[in-house]
């Protein structure tokens, strides 16, 4: 199972969310979007769910936090902003569950970020 984990400023275009998702997926087969509890109004990650016909999981403040220490990358802008320092990966490797392992590290597009994680085998 691989998830997409996405991050966003706050207003965003649904055709970036989807134009990213598109470059960053390397031609995999998805099975679901990761999206930060905070972002459950924007309604781009909807559409781009809808687009791919793929379920979109919301993922919590606390689920977030423990998986900060596995992600790759680091914002200081987005950890004044949400109080983590990598959104979109923490968000793919919650969302692929436990032991799970980037696939594919943060990604940047229009406004919006991208990561890919594996689910563990053994699950």
């Amino acid at each position: 199972m691989i998830i997409v984990g996405l991050g966003s400023r706050k207003i965003i275009d649904a055709q970036a969310v989807i134009d990213l998702i598109e470059a960053s997926s390397l031609g995999l087969t998805l099975s679901g979007l990761a999206v930060p509890f905070f972002r459950k109004d924007e309604s781009a990650f909807l559409h781009a769910a809808k687009y791919f016909k793929l379920d979109i999981f919301w993922v919590g403040e606390l689920e977030l936090h423990q998986r900060q220490e596995e992600c790759f990358s680091y914002s200081d802008v987005a950890f004044h902003r949400t109080g983590l320092g990598a959104v979109a990966e923490a968000c793919a490797l919650a969302g692929a569950g436990k032991g799970s392992t980037l696939l594919v590290p943060l990604q940047k597009g229009r406004g919006v970020t991208a990561a890919l994680a594996l689910a563990s085998l053994k699950n």
